[in-house]
């Protein structure tokens, strides 16, 4: 995806030099366009995506687009336009479908995109990001202008903007709190939520969503009809992603959601005599005895399975022996200019993209919308109740049903379906019962200092972002308030390495489908993620079809960090010496963590590590830049 800005000045004079210095802080300015107190710029990151500045003085439409659309021949038959315009530029398009149906024509825009479109004649400017938020906008209003950036450095060249972190928000991602998705690091930058459109003129702002996908009918299917129908609109979306992609490949774990876009990439590739490069992050030092117990901590020879099985896969274990977790941590400040990604993953993402840039990668795959899409686990239905009201005479039987649908034994459903959860449930309630009093469970594991959470605004906003986690409707899976930042961080991950990073399991059409099926096809009460576990038969070796663990790409995390604690103690000893860091986040705590890490690495575990050293690090660093 590539790079947009633009000042508009409504009641003043252009600010001086506004649009020149959100200029001079893009890396590749490919254009500009001036009329007056209104200009855009376009920044090339990404051959792989299209756009620039279109402008249509009849209309007196000014459009500014980055856009790679999926279905460029139903849009151009659905515009009436000729043969040939499919071949033509997808800005074009987009324009195109602006004149026709206006504002409405994000409904028809299925692909990666985001566009700012200036109306001369109404003195009106217009942000539309796509449903599932592979692509950003970043933005300041004032009274009397406007200005706007893919990113957040365009932005940030303009000095006030810069000069004031968003304190709340730290509190939130320390907590672990979602917040509504408009916040940024920056006290006077905004963020357009993913699905969203905002307007903008001399009369004022409005922000508007325009997708309500919890809001669509429940489909009923069988799983025969459920499976054809999931695979033909996730073909369907990773060969959109495929088409004129350059030299394609994906981010391969061990697991079913990179492990499906991978094979059923490899299998379009393989038709058009290519090959599909995958580059897999696997531990280099001994994995925390912590996760040892609990299974799975290297997804190398998973991910050589899924190869093997589906070919035409030409595989890359990534150690990311050359990259600490602090550099990790470095390197994506400077890219997303704020806390983004879990801070633990920091140094395998980096060495995967240096890598595939190494290699001369141009469109990298993933599979991270998976988990609330194609592989959802599905809310378990209450299996003892629905056996209990089934009576005596037809307990047997439904159970045998269940039982032989999910392909297990009636001893394994039973502690899967019955016994496991009854022992979970009676786990957390003796938990809750020994933490009572000891305040909220956030306030364990975050380096937020109590002093700082006292406040009302703060403690306010953490326990509402902590309520929205526990929401977890059809909707809201996706685009419920400040859940969905991930694509937006790919976005800004594209523009940073020179790489498109696309997912085809959030694919607006794989997402309605998956969030409309009957929750039974997710979960029986027995089996969890079951469509895609159907779906993949063939696709995927067994092994990987029938996991049941989650991988740890960092599973090496606390080993890695022990290894680097001098650099981390001395980072923490000038921190100590700055005020907003201290004032915000209990260094002390850090300091004391990372000692215990430097002498008994075996007794932290690796939550610990990364949700409490690494991500207190990782916002310290970002208090850092203010003084």
């Amino acid at each position: 995806m590539n790079l947009l800005f633009g000042a508009v000045q409504f009641h003043a004079a252009e600010e001086a030099g506004a649009l020149a210095r959100m200029a001079g802080a893009v890396a590749r300015c490919a254009q500009i366009w001036q009329d007056g107190d209104v200009g855009l710029g376009y920044g090339a990151s990404s051959p792989q995506t299209e756009g620039g500045l279109l402008h249509d003085p009849q209309r007196g439409l000014t459009l500014l687009a980055s856009v790679r659309l999926i279905n460029r021949r139903e849009l151009a038959a659905s515009l009436d336009l000729a043969p040939e315009a499919p071949h033509c530029a997808d800005a074009c398009l987009v324009l195109a479908a602006w004149q026709r149906w206006g504002i409405e024509c994000v409904h028809h825009l299925e692909g990666d995109w985001h566009f700012a479109l200036w109306d001369a004649r109404v003195r009106r400017l217009v942000l539309a990001r796509d449903h599932h938020g592979s692509s950003s906008f970043y933005y300041h209003h004032r009274a009397d202008s406007f200005l706007f950036a893919s990113t957040q450095k365009p932005l940030l060249a303009i000095p006030d903007l810069a000069r004031r972190p968003d304190l709340t928000r730290m509190a939130q991602i320390l907590s672990g709190a979602l917040g509504d998705g408009s916040e940024s690091g920056y006290l006077y930058i905004r963020r357009l939520p993913v699905a969203h459109t905002l307007t903008v003129d001399a009369s004022g702002l409005r922000v508007e969503r325009y997708w309500f996908p919890e809001r669509l009918p429940t489909l009923h299917m069988n799983e025969a009809e459920a499976v054809e129908t999931f695979l033909d609109l996730y073909r369907r979306a990773v060969a959109g992603r495929l088409a004129g992609a350059g030299k394609t490949g994906v981010m391969l774990s061990g697991g079913l959601d990179s492990g499906s876009a991978a094979a059923l990439a490899a299998e379009r590739l393989r038709q058009e005599g290519q090959t599909l490069y995958a580059f897999t992050a696997v531990p280099v030092a001994a994995s925390s005895p912590e996760l040892l117990r609990r299974g799975l901590v290297d997804e190398g020879p998973l991910a050589v399975a899924v190869a093997a099985t589906a070919g035409n896969i030409h595989l890359t274990t990534v150690t990311a022996r050359h990259i600490s977790p602090l550099a990790g941590i470095r390197r994506m400040l400077e890219v997303h200019d704020e806390p983004a990604y879990p801070a633990g993953n920091s140094f395998w993402l980096r060495a995967i993209y240096e890598t595939a840039r190494f290699q001369s990668i141009t469109t990298l795959l993933t599979g991270t919308a998976g988990n609330g899409t194609i592989s959802w686990s599905g809310n378990p239905p209450d299996l003892l109740h629905t056996l209990w009201k089934s009576g005596p005479n037809e307990c047997g039987q439904l159970w045998q049903q269940i039982t032989a649908r999910a392909g297990i034994s009636p001893e394994r459903a039973l502690w899967t379906a019955a016994i496991k959860p009854l022992l979970r449930t009676l786990r957390d309630e003796v938990q809750g019962f020994l933490h009572r009093g000891s305040g909220p469970n956030w306030e364990r594991y975050s380096p937020l200092l109590p002093a700082f959470t006292a406040q009302p605004e703060i403690r306010a906003s953490i326990e509402t972002g902590r309520e929205r986690w526990q929401r977890w409707e059809a909707g809201e899976r996706l685009v419920g308030p400040g859940r969905w930042m991930t694509p937006t961080f790919h976005f800004e991950d594209s523009v940073g390495f020179g790489l498109a990073v696309m997912d085809p399991t959030a694919d607006r059409r794989v997402m309605e489908f998956c969030l409309a099926l009957e929750p039974i096809h997710y979960h029986n009460g027995v089996e969890s993620r079951r469509l895609i576990r159907q779906a993949m038969r063939g696709y995927l070796p067994d092994t990987v079809r029938s996991v049941r663990r989650r991988a740890r790409q960092s599973a090496d995390l606390v080993m890695r960090v022990h290894g680097q604690v001098d650099e981390i103690t001395h980072t923490l000893t000038r921190l100590h010496r700055h005020p907003l860091a201290g004032e915000v986040i209990d260094l002390q705590r850090l300091g004391n963590l990372a000692r215990h890490i430097g002498q008994q690495p075996e007794r932290v575990s690796h939550y610990e590590c990364n949700a409490v050293l690494l991500r207190g690090l990782m916002v310290a660093l970002f208090l850092e830049r203010f003084s």
